[in-house]
């Protein structure tokens, strides 16, 4: 008999753990999170299992096999990217619906990581995709004219892009450009992230080249960096520039 223990997560329903964070089972909504912990490396924290705290795992009742190893590793590298990717296909083909149930959310992420501390099921979305997907056709009854438009106008976006690739329309500088823009997009303040981009968006193309054809100088990059000095420097740096274009747009 197959099944999850998410006692963690319901216990905590409602309520601050340690880290200033709730997670409600039912929708599978975290609320409130605090300040992650100092200590170094996610998954040495005590009580962490796979890099996720209590409160973000369920235990999957799935028999694991003796000396299985997991599809998937915390980390993806370049050597082993093409393992991982096919090692998704081998997973769905023994787990085709894993949104039917929580239960069969948590078996899949049994086989893929060989064990049965799992991350909890996306509930609210496995809730929403039941009965054909009623609840997802529920929640999109909602959507105003303006956001069907806005969503429009991101898929036209999208197919101009995917149109622009297929016929060689763009260039490696510009994927890279591309790339940079959702790196910066992680962790930081919009005006660092904006004005870092700004900041760096002209002039950039060497160094994008150097990377994509595998010499990309690390030393030279180290040097232009140093030009700011200190990171506080920097971020200073930054907000006056981001500062400034926002005020040139303006006017």
């Amino acid at each position: 008999m197959t099944g999850i223990d998410d006692s963690r997560a319901q216990e905590i329903t409602g309520q601050m753990n340690d880290l200033g964070a709730a997670f409600d089972s039912e929708s599978g909504a975290v609320f409130n999170q605090g300040a992650m912990p100092t200590i170094p490396g996610a998954s040495k924290v005590p009580g962490n299992s796979g890099g996720f705290m209590p409160y973000l795992r369920v235990t999957s009742k799935d028999k694991v096999p003796a000396k299985k190893k997991p599809l998937f590793a915390q980390e993806t590298k370049n050597t082993t990217a093409p393992k991982q990717i096919a090692a998704i296909d081998e997973v769905l083909e023994r787990h085709p619906d894993p949104v039917a149930s929580p239960e069969a959310w948590a078996a899949m992420m049994t086989d893929a990581l060989a064990t049965n501390e799992v991350p909890a099921p996306p509930y609210n979305f496995i809730k929403n995709m039941a009965n054909d997907g009623a609840g997802a056709v529920e929640l999109l009854s909602t959507l105003s004219p303006g956001q069907i438009e806005d969503a429009n106008h991101g898929f036209e976006n999208a197919a101009g892009f995917r149109d622009d690739y297929i016929n060689g329309r763009i260039a490696i500088e510009d994927t890279g450009k591309l790339f940079l823009w959702s790196f910066l997009s992680r962790g930081v303040s919009p005006y660092t992230q904006e004005g870092l981009f700004i900041d760096s968006f002209y002039g950039i193309e060497p160094w994008i080249t150097m990377a994509a054809e595998g010499n990309f100088d690390p030393d030279g990059a180290r040097i232009v960096y140093s030009e700011f000095g200190t990171a506080a420097e920097l971020s200073q740096v930054l907000f006056e520039r981001a500062l400034f274009s926002w005020e040139t747009a303006s006017d």
